[in-house]
C-alpha cells in the first residue's frame, strides 16, 4: 500500500501539471472570421477589403487608395475606394472581431490552481503538500457557453 501511495504521489504532481500546461497551449487564429468576408466581397463583387487594425494597414490602406486616384476614376474604383475607406465597414470588421473572441472565450476552461504548502516541522507527516484545483463544473456548461457567443457571431457576417 505504501508503495502504491509513493508510486502515485511521484508520478501524479508531474502528470498533472504535463497535462494542464499543454491544455493552455491552444492559439487563436488570426483573422478568422474576417478571412471568410473578404472571400465573400471577393466572390460576389470582386472588392478587396482590408482591416484597418493598425499604422501598416493604414498605410497599405492609403496606398491603395492612393493607387486608384492615380487613374481616371472608374465606377468599379471608386466602389473599391468607398470599401477601403468607410469607417462603418472599420466598425463592423471589429465587431466581428469581438463575437469571435466571445465565442473563443466562452470555449475555454478557467485556469488550474496550483497550490503547494511546507510545514515546518516536517514530522510525524510528510513536510510539504502539494495540490491542483480545476472548476468541472465548466466542462458541463461548455456547450452552453459555446452556443451563446455563437448564436451572436453571424449577424455581423450578413451585414
Amino acid at each position: 500500500m505504501k508503495t502504491i501511495h509513493r508510486l502515485f504521489r511521484r508520478t501524479a504532481l508531474p502528470l498533472s501539471l504535463l497535462g494542464f500546461s499543454l491544455a493552455g497551449c491552444a492559439t487563436v487564429p488570426q483573422h478568422g472570421g474576417f478571412k471568410s468576408v473578404s472571400k465573400v466581397a471577393r466572390q460576389r463583387i470582386g472588392a478587396l477589403i482590408m482591416w484597418n487594425q493598425n499604422e501598416k494597414a493604414q498605410k497599405k490602406i492609403n496606398a491603395a487608395v492612393g493607387r486608384l486616384l492615380a487613374h481616371r476614376l472608374t465606377p468599379a474604383a471608386a466602389v473599391q475606394i468607398a470599401l477601403l475607406n468607410n469607417p462603418s465597414l472599420q466598425e463592423r470588421y471589429e465587431q466581428l472581431g469581438m463575437s469571435e473572441a466571445q465565442l473563443i472565450k466562452a470555449g475555454l476552461l478557467e485556469n488550474p490552481v496550483f497550490t503547494f504548502d511546507y510545514r515546518f516541522p516536517a514530522s510525524p507527516y510528510n513536510g510539504w503538500d502539494a495540490s491542483i484545483a480545476q472548476n468541472f463544473l465548466d466542462l458541463l456548461l461548455l456547450p452552453s457557453r459555446k452556443s451563446r457567443p455563437q448564436r451572436s457571431l453571424p449577424p455581423p457576417r450578413r451585414r
